[in-house]
């Protein structure tokens, strides 16, 4: 069975924290790893993620993108799935639907996310990758994007490749305050005019992105290559034995 791991940032919000645990708890079928990346200017967050028994790091404050690329370099997990500590777990037995996906690809090449009460099909804010997708890469997130358009680049990858599976039930509720769900505090108005200069990032680097989709196109081609090597093979053997 694919073990999966959640990894997530936060800061001053030990409340979402025990929010969060307890959507896992009541959904989950097998409780996955939970990896928290916290600012070392929290002081709060620490203690309710080790009370909770989330795994930790704490370090200075970096741009969002190197903060997961941090977390994606200490999961333990098979599949990594890419959160925040502003969402809920909705769907009893998520974690199933989302193994059993993986487990059609043998190469495990493939991003798998649902509508979240405020994205669609065109933005993977929350989704699932495998290790594989990761380690090909050598990132979770395209580290030149500081905050956000990292969801639109792993989704124009994945859609670039037909591998791309979206639920249109929610696995997730993003409890964001842009749709009332929250209050703004100064983490999401901190956000706010990094968006700009993020957009004209992604859109100036999109032979980057060109790039990522090839590596990951190699992937594909080459476990298909060795699927088929290995069913000539075993058709050879029972021709032998047949005579």
């Amino acid at each position: 069975m694919d073990r999966i791991s959640i990894v997530l940032a936060t800061r001053n919000r030990p409340h979402n924290l025990r929010r969060l645990y307890q959507s896992i708890k009541d959904t989950a079928t097998v409780m996955p790893e939970v990896v928290v990346a916290i600012d070392d200017d929290d002081t709060v967050s620490a203690p309710v993620a080790e009370e909770l028994g989330f795994k930790y790091i704490v370090g200075p404050r970096i741009p969002l993108s190197k903060i997961y690329n941090k977390l994606a370099g200490v999961f333990q997990g098979d599949i990594i799935m890419y959160g925040a500590d502003d969402m809920v777990f909705r769907y009893k037995g998520w974690d199933d639907v989302v193994r059993r996906d993986f487990a059609k690809y043998t190469d495990h090449i493939l991003l798998v996310h649902s509508w979240d009460g405020i994205q669609g099909e065109n933005c993977a804010a929350f989704g699932f990758l495998h290790r594989k997708w990761v380690d090909t890469l050598g990132y979770l997130f395209p580290p030149h994007l500081a905050v956000v358009y990292q969801d639109n680049w792993l989704g124009d990858v994945a859609r670039a490749l037909h591998r791309k599976n979206y639920y249109d039930f929610m696995i997730v509720e993003h409890m964001h305050q842009c749709a009332g769900k929250a209050p703004m505090d100064a983490t999401y108005a901190e956000a706010i005019p990094k968006a700009e200069a993020d957009k004209a990032a992604f859109e100036a680097t999109q032979h980057l992105l060109v790039a990522d989709i090839e590596k990951l196109r190699k992937v594909i081609k080459k476990e298909a290559q060795n699927g088929s090597r290995f069913i000539r093979s075993r058709f050879d053997a029972v021709r032998r034995r047949n005579g």
